[in-house]
């Protein structure tokens, strides 16, 4: 019980946290919301923790810097992995090397899983831009584009010369829902194999 407790009282503190981040993020969008107090306890409180990531300059690209995201993706690894040590307390289940492999597989392919589904939706964007946006030289659609660009290009390598941008759009979303789902269905049968849960 008092492992439950510990590793509960861990995920949640990671939670908060995490959603402290968040609510930094969203108030950097506004600039009314970045002055005053709230906003330099949120800075001083989450700042350390965004520094970190700082450095990581292939996550900038264009006038985006997803640096933010990679932390709560770290942030949401060890939320799960500490909420699922949790879980194996509650449960009663032997905690082995067997299901600390399985926390581990299963919070790297969460983490993973969520970029994806990320990438599918900003190429979903891109697709939808192209049939209902007047000027295709928009800087945002140029962004865009710089942002979709290395998850194209993976599909873009099997696909003939001559494919549309479209066709090469609808293909990516298509082989990255494709590559969760086979992935979810992997991690279950992983799970099966090993017998953590």
């Amino acid at each position: 019980m008092f492992y439950y407790q510990l590793f509960n009282a861990i995920s949640t503190i990671i939670m908060v946290y995490t959603i402290l981040i968040v609510m930094r993020i969203l108030l950097s969008w506004f600039r009314g919301a970045i002055d005053g107090k709230p906003w330099h306890y949120l800075c001083v409180i989450t700042g350390p923790y965004l520094a970190l990531f700082r450095g990581a300059a292939f996550l900038r690209r264009g006038g985006f810097d997803f640096t933010p995201l990679l932390a709560i993706s770290v942030l949401n690894m060890l939320q799960m992995f500490f909420s699922r040590l949790a879980y194996s307390f509650a449960l009663g289940v032997m905690i082995s090397l067997k299901v600390i492999l399985y926390i581990i597989i299963f919070c790297l392919w969460n983490t993973f899983s969520m970029l994806l589904v990320f990438f599918a939706i900003l190429a979903g964007i891109r697709l939808i831009t192209i049939y209902f946006l007047p000027n295709p030289a928009s800087p945002i659609l140029a962004n865009l584009d710089r942002l979709v660009q290395p998850i194209v290009e993976i599909p873009l390598r099997f696909m003939p010369k001559k494919s549309s941008y479209q066709l090469i759009l609808i293909t990516t979303i298509v082989l990255l829902i494709a590559i969760v789902i086979i992935g979810n269905f992997s991690l279950t049968a992983l799970n099966r194999f090993l017998g953590a849960f």
